[in-house]
C-alpha cells in the first residue's frame, strides 16, 4: 500500500540556523541540501516498509557533526508505533550528510547542527474516506467481492504478492486490467486475473464520479498477498528434498529453524538395512519429519557402509526416496516411499 506524506513546515529545520533572522548563502545552501538528503532517506524507508507505518505522526530529532555523521537520533510517534520509530531512526543514523562548511559552523557557533522534523503519514484509504465517502464505500465493496472470490484459491506453500489494477465502466463491467506479481510469479498473476474476470461488480453510483470529479471508467487497484504458515513451508521443504542427495544436508538445514533441538537435526542419526536408511527430525508442537533414502552397498558388501556419495554404485543411491510429515501418528504430508522397517527403528531411537 502506498502512503501520502504530509509535511508540517519543512521536513528538516535546523534549530540553530532557524534562530538567525537572515541566513548566509552558504548556510541556506547547506540547509536545503540536507533537507533533500533527509527527505529522500525518509521517503525511501516509508516506501520500502509501508506496513510499519499506517496513520501516524512522527517527531524526529538528531544531530549532524562537522563530518556529516548523524548522532543522537530520537523519534517519537503518535499513536505509538515502535516499528515506525525504529525504521526512521535506523535509516537516519545510516544517512551520510555532506561535511559542514567552516563558514556555516562559524555562523551557527558550533561544530554540529541540530535538526528536527514533524511529519504525518496517512494511508490513501483513510484519506479518501474523508474526502470522498461514496467512492470509498464503493471501492471497499469491490475489494470485498474480489477478496471473497480469490481467498479459496489464493494460497499454497509459497508466498504470493500480486499488484493489480483494473477499470470499471458505469455498469461495473471490467474494461481493462493489468497484474504484476512481486512474489508467486505466473501462478499468482493467473489466479488474480481469473478472479477479476469472474467477479460481478455492482453499477457505480453517480455520486462516486461527482466526488472524484472524474468520468468513467473507475480505477480500482491494490495488492493481494499470501504468507504461508510454518506447516506450508515445511511441506514445501519436504517436497523439494525428494531426490536430493542425503549428503548435501539441504533438508536438515532448511528444517533446523522449526526443530526442537537444531543439533539433532543438523547431526541426524539414521537406521539402515541393506537397502534403505531412515531417520526422524523432531519439530515444534509435536510434528515429526520421517525420511528414507536409498543406501545400497557396493557389490560384495554384506552390511551398510559409510559411503554416502550420491548415485554410488547405482543411479538414485543415497538420495531421498520418501518423506513424511506426521503429528500424533497422523500423516500430514507424504511423498515417495518410506521404508517401514528402518523408519520404525529410527522412531524407537528417538
Amino acid at each position: 500500500m502506498r502512503y501520502f506524506v504530509t509535511l508540517i513546515a519543512s521536513l528538516i529545520c535546523f534549530q540553530a540556523i532557524a534562530q538567525n533572522a537572515e541566513k548566509s548563502p552558504a548556510t541556506a545552501a547547506y540547509n536545503e541540501r540536507a533537507i533533500k538528503i533527509a527527505r529522500k532517506a525518509v521517503n525511501a524507508a516509508i516506501s520500502k516498509h509501508p506496513e510499519r507505518f499506517g496513520n501516524v505522526k512522527l517527531k524526529i530529532r538528531y544531530a549532524v557533526d562537522r563530518d556529516g555523521v548523524v548522532h543522537n537520533v530520537k523519534v517519537e510517534s503518535h499513536p505509538s508505533k515502535q516499528s515506525a520509530e525504529k525504521t526512521i531512526a535506523d535509516v537516519l543514523a545510516a544517512t551520510k550528510f555532506p561535511s559542514i562548511p567552516i563558514d556555516v559552523q562559524l555562523e551557527v557557533g558550533a561544530g554540529y547542527l541540530e535538526a528536527e522534523a514533524e511529519l504525518t503519514l496517512t494511508d490513501p484509504l483513510t484519506a479518501s474516506k474523508k474526502e470522498s465517502p461514496a467512492a470509498y464505500d464503493y471501492n471497499m465493496r469491490v475489494h470485498k467481492i474480489l477478496q471473497d472470490d480469490l481467498t479459496p484459491s489464493f494460497n499454497g506453500p509459497d508466498r504470493l504478492e500480486v499488484d493489480y489494477e483494473f477499470y470499471l465502466d458505469g455498469q461495473g463491467h471490467v474494461t481493462s486490467m493489468k497484474v504484476h506479481a512481486k512474489a508467486g510469479g505466473q501462478r499468482g498473476e493467473q489466479l488474480l486475473t481469473r478472479s477479476i474476470r469472474r467477479i460481478k461488480c455492482p453499477p457505480i453510483p453517480l455520486q462516486v464520479f461527482k466526488e472524484l470529479e472524474e468520468k468513467p471508467p473507475l480505477r480500482i487497484y491494490g495488492t493481494m498477498s499470501w504468507e504461508p504458515g510454518a506447516i506450508d513451508t515445511i511441506k514445501r521443504i519436504c517436497h523439494q528434498a525428494m531426490g536430493a542427495p542425503f549428503q548435501d544436508a539441504t533438508l536438515p538445514v532448511q528444517l533446523a529453524p522449526f526443530a526442537n533441538k537444531k543439533s539433532e537435526v543438523l547431526q541426524p542419526t539414521t537406521s539402515c538395512d541393506l537397502r534403505y536408511c531412515s531417520g526422524v527430525f523432531r519439530l515444534h508442537e509435536g510434528y515429526q519429519v520421517i525420511y528414507t533414502f536409498l543406501h545400497v552397498p557396493s557389490k560384495g558388501q554384506r552390511k551398510p557402509t559409510a559411503d554416502l556419495t550420491p548415485d554410488a554404485g547405482q543411479k538414485g543411491n543415497n538420495r531421498y526416496v520418501g518423506i513424511e510429515l506426521i503429528k500424533d501418528g497422523k500423516i500430514i504430508f507424504s511423498e515417495g516411499r518410506i521404508d517401514s522397517e528402518t523408519s520404525q527403528l529410527a522412531l524407537k531411537h528417538r
